[in-house]
């Protein structure tokens, strides 16, 4: 896996592409889920987790995630941002083959040792707010593996868009990295950072690269 640098727009392409040549978007998402579950027990011996999952395909990945640690015998479940019922496509896919515990963020769930961020990813549009935000004020970085970037910042500018993020000690992002991986602060709060293949094709990025 080569070290180049893609925007997320770039990023968005090569989804787009790979679906064109032929590969679906639920595999690459499976595949995203699979290669963040297959760090994190690299690095983490089993312990509670509660994976934090938002409406779009960073949270998809984060339940696809929780599927694959349960299998290695995670105790995990999932906090939502949204009810099931409201997912839709490749994401509510992902969520219907989860059949652990679902709780709606917020401050009455179980308490957790690790905590897995999937909540926005690189391309947020909103800053954090509400639960989401309560949660990254008070969880250490220690205690968070973040999926493509740490919620709340900026996969392009390096920043969070209102002062407040996640901090993560690791960090799995896919493909390539984006800037905010190497951009500060967004490089510090990631913390070690893993580029996963995904499947996406190396033709694919370098289309998107030299585009």
């Amino acid at each position: 896996m080569s070290f180049e640098i893609i925007s997320v727009a770039q990023m968005r392409a090569i989804d787009a592409a790979a679906a064109a040549a032929g590969i679906p978007t639920r595999r690459l998402m499976d595949n995203a889920g699979r290669a963040t579950a297959e760090a994190i027990h690299a690095r983490f011996t089993p312990r509670p987790t509660a994976v934090l999952c938002g409406p779009g395909a960073n949270g998809g990945d984060g339940w696809v995630a929780a599927r694959h640690l349960r299998a290695l015998g995670w105790p995990i479940w999932i906090e939502t941002l949204v009810a099931r019922d409201m997912l839709r496509d490749d994401v509510a896919d992902a969520a219907s083959a989860w059949d652990g515990d679902v709780y709606a963020i917020g401050d009455d769930n179980p308490v957790a040792s690790l905590y897995i961020d999937a909540l926005l990813g690189a391309g947020l549009s909103r800053p954090l707010e509400g639960a989401a935000a309560s949660l990254a004020r008070r969880l250490p970085a220690e205690r968070l593996v973040a999926i493509d970037v740490p919620s709340g910042v900026s996969g392009d500018m390096g920043r969070a868009l209102n002062g407040l993020s996640f901090k993560a000690c690791m960090t799995v992002t896919f493909v390539r990295k984006k800037p905010a991986h190497v951009l500060e602060p967004g490089r510090s709060l990631c913390g070690e950072i893993v580029v996963a293949d995904i499947g996406a094709g190396d033709e694919l990025v370098a289309a998107q690269q030299s585009a």
